[in-house]
């Protein structure tokens, strides 16, 4: 048996259509990397310009939402997802949020979920996902549209110490790589 990830998996939620899948993917990642989640929904930081007034009662308002979101995710994890922590997190960005909260756990995994418009069972990076993929402090997964509806699938056949299953042996073997050209000297 493998052993545990260093660090958690970090999976970035927003309340869209997408967070079923990135918690679907980052519950199975954790529970077979035998890891913790973190669960994050990142809010917008106070600015530093404005009327303090109009500022403070905006970001309370996005703190709260963040907070719902929260609330959803924990409800959409219930008792089949593994144990999590629930962060907010206050950043100019959710992708600088969620890379930033990333440094600081040492996550293993950073895990989002496709843009809004993702087929089903394909993955459409949106531009959280774009920016931390562009440059993130751990690898990044992002979550195919469907994702809950295929682990419901696999649960009975993935486990930390089982091989994929397969279909039964081909019908016909694989394609030999073609040989290696000989080298030239010139």
């Amino acid at each position: 048996m493998n052993a545990p990830a260093e660090g958690p998996v970090l999976v970035g939620v927003d309340g869209g259509t997408a967070a079923a899948d990135a918690l679907a993917l980052a519950g199975w990642a954790a529970r077979t990397l035998q890891t913790t989640l973190i669960v994050a929904a990142v809010h917008a930081a106070p600015s530093a310009i404005g009327s303090g007034r109009v500022d403070a009662e905006w970001i309370s308002d996005r703190r709260e939402a963040a907070e719902r979101v929260l609330g959803q995710a924990r409800d959409l994890l219930g008792d089949m997802g593994p144990e999590a922590e629930y962060r907010v997190v206050a950043s100019s960005s959710a992708a600088h949020g969620l890379h930033d909260l990333a440094e600081r756990t040492g996550a293993a995994l950073i895990v989002v979920g496709s843009g809004a418009a993702a087929p089903d069972a394909r993955i459409l990076p949106g531009s959280t996902a774009e920016r931390l993929l562009a440059g993130s402090v751990c690898p990044v997964a992002v979550a195919p549209a469907g994702m809950p509806a295929r682990l419901e699938r696999w649960a009975g056949s993935v486990s930390p110490t089982s091989t994929p299953p397969t279909a039964g042996p081909p019908s016909t073997p694989p394609p030999a790589w073609p040989a290696a050209p000989p080298p030239r000297c010139s």
